[in-house]
């Protein structure tokens, strides 16, 4: 007798049968006798690991820190012994930066996470877990799993500051330039990846500029609101902050540095000057470390100096100290006067260069123009000076004529009219033109005897002193003050028809 199989037997349905084997002869009556067979069923390895779901997913927040149970994957198999244990692994196609950020345990199905997770750099991770039996032909199943990771504010927006002029970390603006001219360009971002988390608001703290958007809202143009004059503010540091509307909101500042660039548009200005004379009219050589009294500039008024004409050359009149607010060649000074040659400038010195002379001139005057140096144009500043020429007594008395002639009756008394001769000064002070008419060789006090005459004196007596030189004031005297000539002696045509004298 044998025992055939009619159709496949499956353990994990039914392991064990019970039959009842009954073996019956052919007699009649028969007779027959019964016995039990059991037949258990042996296992094979004709299951897979089954997952409890063909696909996992799990939310976690992206500041979780490493070594957290992230999620546990588990999965069946029926099969008895070696066919029904369980090992887990990730399918061989999952990417390296799967495995080291997660950790996952081959027995348990724990699935922990193995290091830092951030949403900006990467959202969501989807890879395929694979079970394993350990049948001599192992059997597998696999399921998805999804880690999605969740969004934290953690990010405050990064803001970028980009100058026109790329190799500058700063911008430039000339001070005459118009209200609405580009200071620069500015790029927000936030890489927070929710809406809120990323949405951000921007300011600038001074209200000299303002910000216009553009591209989709998160660059943005900086421009001015006014004028700037570099005199006043040279350099300009401008805060700009975003602060994103996440929770709590994170906020970032960067610095917008301006420099104001220089344009010409200061006069010099003069400051005071120096008058180097003094009141005693000491005059010195030019000396610039030994300036004279200081005066205030007033530019409405015009600055009279009073100057002997025997002033020496390389005197040193006035020194002016002038600025320019503007920087560079537009601070640059020029200094130079206008007016005739008697004076010139040394740097910042009015020097006398050629002597004055006031018979010729008494009175000079003489525009002082201060220029800078700036482009396209040079701006001025100008001072008037007028110099008044005092008189020196630089001048000899000039008789009427080189020579007089004059005649007189012969026998006349002493004390008769000759003639007068008169002399002028071209200086034209009281005492300068105060001068004493004296007749050649006569001594200091025969002068003051004029009037005191000697009557029928002979001539021949008095004609030479005893060393030859004339002694003509015996003969004849001069009024010192009116230059009036009169005889001392008597004369006689038959003896000298002619006389000489000086005056």
């Amino acid at each position: 007798m044998s025992l055939v199989l009619k159709q496949r037997l499956d353990r994990e349905e039914c392991s064990t049968y019970t039959l009842q084997i009954i073996v019956e002869d052919g007699g009649v009556p028969s007779f027959s006798s019964s016995s039990l067979l059991v037949v258990k069923v042996e296992d094979a390895n004709d299951n897979s690991p089954v997952f409890t779901t063909d696909k996992y997913q799990v939310r976690i927040f992206e500041n979780t820190d490493p070594g957290s149970l992230v999620l546990n994957v588990f999965a069946t198999d029926p099969d008895l012994g070696s066919n029904g244990v369980v090992w887990y692994s990730f399918n061989d196609e999952v990417h390296q930066n799967v495995r080291s950020t997660f950790k996952l345990n081959s027995l348990t199905g724990d699935v922990t996470l193995h290091s830092n997770i951030d949403y900006e750099e990467q959202s969501e991770y989807s890879f395929v877990m694979e079970a394993y039996d350990f049948g001599d032909v192992p059997n597998t199943g696999s399921a998805a799993v999804v880690i999605s990771v969740i969004d934290l504010n953690d990010n405050p927006p990064e803001i970028k500051i980009n100058y026109l002029d790329s190799n500058n970390n700063f911008a430039s603006l000339e001070e005459v330039d118009n209200s609405d001219t580009t200071v620069c360009l500015v790029t927000v971002n936030d890489y927070d990846g929710t809406s809120l988390n990323s949405r951000f608001n921007c300011f600038i703290n001074d209200s000299r500029f303002y910000m216009q958007a553009i591209y989709s809202g998160d660059t943005f143009i900086v421009k001015t609101n006014e004028f700037f004059d570099r005199e006043v503010e040279s350099k300009i540091t401008v805060s700009y902050t975003c602060t994103d509307t996440g929770n709590p909101p994170l906020s970032t500042t960067e610095y917008i540095r301006i420099i104001i660039t220089d344009v010409n548009d200061n006069h010099p200005e003069i400051k005071y000057f120096y008058n180097n004379i003094n009141d005693d009219y000491d005059y010195s050589p030019y000396e610039p470390n030994k300036p004279g009294v200081r005066i205030a500039f007033n530019k409405s008024d015009r600055y009279s100096f009073n100057v002997s004409e025997l002033a020496p050359i390389n005197t040193s009149l006035i020194t002016i100290i002038a600025t320019d607010r503007d920087e560079g060649q537009n601070s640059a000074l020029k200094y130079q006067i206008i007016g005739d040659d008697n004076l010139s400038m040394e740097q910042q010195t009015v020097i006398i260069r050629k002597s004055f002379d006031r018979e010729k001139q008494d009175f000079h005057e003489y525009r002082i123009e201060i220029s800078d140096q700036g482009e396209p144009m040079q701006l001025t500043s100008t001072m008037y000076i007028s110099i008044l020429i005092q008189d020196e007594d630089d001048n000899y008395p000039i008789f009427g004529s080189t020579l007089y002639h004059f005649t007189i009756p012969e026998n006349e008394q002493s004390g008769s009219h000759v003639g007068v001769v008169t002399a002028s000064d071209a200086d034209v002070s009281d005492g300068y033109k105060n001068f004493v008419y004296c007749l050649v060789g006569e001594p200091q006090n025969e002068n003051a005897k004029y009037g005191n005459f000697t009557e029928n004196v002979s001539k021949r007596v008095y004609n030479k002193n005893d060393d030859g030189h004339r002694n003509d004031y015996k003969l004849f005297g001069v009024n010192p003050k009116t230059g009036e000539i009169k005889t001392k002696i008597s004369f006689d045509r038959e003896v000298s028809e002619f006389e000489g004298l000086s005056v």
